[in-house]
């Protein structure tokens, strides 16, 4: 069988570049992606054609994307939420909602993905990851926004437990530290006042963090310089900025031409800073 490869025409960001080149070997049913300059590989089984998706990562949101592994299925980030739901481990784990019948998980995003979950029936895009009670793994956080309230799911595998009530656009909330206690605080960027609040914990009244007239579409969490506390992210579509502890002024860290809807966010090679997580698309054909 002879396979070819036919990259997308749509223009990859520069950081990318080193990607977009593959050797092709088949074996039986599987096709076999290896990236030439980076001698990683990855097996995705193909029946017909499609889309094969890559899933990449750039450490500390300042180096080139590196890839952590391949998969047959198109994964786009609108059922994907990322965090740690596994005891003694500081790599971020990938989890993944099936049409909202089920989570998987992909630990450290490398490995194939196991269920986590059949009880709770809510897509990964109205969920929310962080660790509420401190001990080292993570949580699934749901905003109510008919009933005005906040849920959380310890750990990921347990049925949904009140934490508080807010009237605030729960598709604007977000999941941080910022106290460093080591435990989730819940944040809120308002755009018409150009102010951001914290609820520490996710149990107290809103507190003022700072002001920025940036649009907060565009915003995500993370801690980049690993000193405990989460940082705010911000992308213009083509330069990446950070707020250190989200009270500080932008300073530029990386430039990628991508939308802030293609990104993720964890840390994925356990060095306590978040790096920026994409899914890269590549078509190939019979």
């Amino acid at each position: 069988m002879k396979s070819k490869i036919k990259t997308m025409k749509k223009k990859l960001p520069v950081i990318s570049l080193t990607l977009i080149i593959f050797c092709i070997s088949c074996k039986k049913d599987n096709v076999q992606i290896q990236s030439n300059n980076l001698k990683e590989t990855g097996t995705a089984a193909i029946q017909a054609d499609g889309f094969i998706t890559t899933w990449l990562a750039s450490y500390g949101a300042t180096t080139k994307w590196k890839t952590l592994q391949t998969s047959e299925k198109l994964n786009d980030l609108s059922n994907l939420a990322f965090g740690i739901f596994r005891t003694n481990n500081k790599k971020t784990d990938v989890l993944q909602t099936e049409t909202g019948e089920f989570w998987k998980v992909s630990h450290d995003g490398t490995s194939q993905l196991a269920t986590l979950n059949t009880q709770i029936k809510i897509t990964a895009d109205k969920l929310l990851i962080g660790d509420f009670d401190g001990n080292g793994k993570s949580d699934v956080f749901y905003a109510d926004g008919i009933a005005k309230t906040w849920y959380v799911s310890f750990n990921g595998s347990g049925s949904w437990t009140v934490i508080n009530t807010a009237s605030e656009d729960y598709t604007k909330l977000k999941l941080g530290d910022f106290d460093g206690d080591g435990k989730a605080d819940v944040f809120y960027a308002n755009g018409i006042t150009k102010t951001w609040y914290v609820s520490y914990g996710g149990k107290t009244k809103w507190r003022v963090i700072n002001t920025a007239s940036e649009d907060y579409t565009k915003l995500a969490l993370g801690d980049f310089d690993g000193n405990g506390k989460t940082d705010v992210f911000y992308t213009d579509g083509a330069t990446w900025y950070i707020s250190d502890d989200g009270v500080k002024s932008w300073r530029k860290v990386n430039t990628a031409k991508l939308p802030l809807s293609k990104l993720g966010f964890g840390d994925f090679n356990g060095d306590g800073k978040t790096d920026v997580f994409y899914a890269k698309r590549t078509y190939w054909t019979e």
